[in-house]
């Protein structure tokens, strides 16, 4: 993905809590297992096999045999044969060659899965204003959303890939793509397998306008963008604009913040700054019992 193809800024909701401070005080971001995905549809590609019988048993054996070796991989491809054999003789009956290539097919796309799991996903959005993302990410509008600016980002130093998600493309993943990637060593065929497997979600997930970047395992990494700037949620508490803005008070690049406030005429969302200088002015309050103790005494 060219670096101009880029939004100049990317967003992440996410709910307030001892995680999301972590990663704010240390410029850190998580990626995520694809398994986590809330979508159960999501990584998660069907194998078309547009392949013959023969190539898509090398296939299974390749791929199961770079896993657990040469010989258990054809001990599992004799436990396929067996198996379809139940219905009849995968090489002369219509049928049973069917659900053999389809037990192929199934134990090829788990490795497949297998696999794409050691890879690690940072979901970020195009937009703050999507009040459908606050309330599905942002703890139902009372957490927060990070602005990243993503000029000058380190992707490609850190062998990062990042694009936007396609909402318009076939969830499938050929066989023969996996042919080319696993037995001919296709770096396009690869790359191939890899936008259909993390870059490709159902059309009602339009609205997220999502944009993932991948890296090479899953858990925290130094974060490849710079914050520019935090928004605070329709129903966020006055107590999360005074520890986030308190947290950067000594922040030499000066992040913004910013309050998502609703207009009374319609059902979008707008911004105003945060009052930073009042909030840095502001201190523990104490409580009104002890303050005012003498009014309520019962001696009084």
């Amino acid at each position: 993905m060219q670096k101009s193809n880029l939004p100049a800024k990317l967003y992440k909701y996410c709910s307030f809590s001892a995680n999301t401070l972590q990663v704010l005080s240390r410029e850190e971001v998580y990626f995520a297992n694809p398994a986590s995905f809330n979508d159960p549809l999501d990584c998660k590609p069907t194998i078309d096999v547009n392949v013959d019988r023969l190539s898509l048993e090398k296939l299974f054996l390749k791929m199961l045999a770079d896993k657990i070796g040469k010989e258990e991989a054809l001990r599992r491809l004799q436990k396929c044969c067996d198996s379809s054999s139940e219905i009849g003789d995968y090489k002369t009956d219509i049928k049973a060659g069917e659900y053999y290539d389809l037990i192929l097919a199934s134990t090829i796309q788990n490795e497949l899965m297998r696999e794409m799991s050691e890879v690690g996903v940072l979901s970020l959005a195009k937009h703050w204003h999507c009040p459908l993302m606050w309330s599905h990410y942002a703890d139902q509008h009372h957490g927060i959303c990070i602005e990243y600016n993503t000029a000058n980002h380190m992707c490609t130093k850190m062998h990062i890939a990042i694009q936007a998600v396609g909402y318009n493309k076939p969830r499938a993943i050929k066989a023969s793509d996996l042919v080319e990637w696993k037995l001919r060593d296709s770096i396009e065929a690869k790359n191939t397998i890899r936008d259909i497997f993390f870059f490709v979600k159902a059309k009602p997930w339009r609205y997220e306008q999502e944009w993932r970047a991948l890296s090479n395992r899953v858990g925290l990494e130094c974060s490849p963008f710079q914050i520019s700037a935090v928004y605070f949620g329709l129903r966020s508490a006055n107590a999360v604009q005074t520890t986030l803005v308190k947290l950067f008070a000594d922040d030499y690049r000066r992040i913004k913040f910013y309050d998502v406030y609703a207009p009374d005429n319609n059902f979008s969302l707008k911004r105003r700054g945060v009052n930073i200088d009042e909030i840095k002015a502001c201190g523990v309050s104490s409580s009104p019992l002890r303050d005012f103790e003498d009014l309520t005494s019962d001696d009084t």
